[in-house]
């Protein structure tokens, strides 16, 4: 239902939104498609068909405006293994590697997990500004989340606290 309700939102040229908007019911006896579903949940909740569009890019920036890309660094400065390692050594290579950041950057430190991978997720961000201040967030994700869903909530979280402050 999320995956039709996105695409219907989509603007009219995208592949997935013409997929939507020309399917037709084949009338399959053992296995319903998502479509099938979709469209006997609308029916059922009476959902409402007048959606807004999803805006993948802001249209107010013009288009010579330099736009600044996030150093994003997901590795550490040494291979290292967390199963077969020693927490010692993985933690002074994990310290190397923070040490090799600029300090005039913001450093944001993001993790989200969940319990066996897919139940009761949550997340904590730590926000590390150059003036030395220092910001943590913390939140559940609620009963049916995984480590992806939480992870992508503590980037979201970070990213929309940045975004208040400055």
């Amino acid at each position: 239902m999320n995956m039709v309700e996105r695409y219907k939102r989509s603007d009219k040229s995208h592949p997935n939104r013409q997929l939507i908007d020309t399917w037709k019911p084949t009338g399959r006896l053992k296995q319903k498609s998502v479509m099938d579903i979709a469209t006997y949940l609308q029916e059922k909740h009476h959902l409402p068909n007048n959606r807004e569009n999803i805006q993948h890019f802001c249209k107010e920036i013009p288009p010579h405006h330099r736009k600044y890309i996030a150093n994003i660094r997901t590795q550490l400065i040494e291979e290292t293994s967390k199963k077969h390692g020693d927490p010692i050594d993985i933690m002074i290579t994990a310290q190397k590697t923070l040490d090799t950041y600029p300090e005039h950057w913001i450093h944001v430190y993001t993790d989200g997990s969940a319990f066996k991978g897919t139940i009761n997720g949550g997340y904590g961000v730590r926000i590390q500004y150059p003036d030395k201040t220092k910001e943590e967030l913390s939140k559940s994700c609620g009963s049916y989340c995984s480590n992806y869903e939480a992870e992508a909530f503590a980037i979201e979280a970070a990213v929309f606290q940045l975004t208040s402050v400055f």
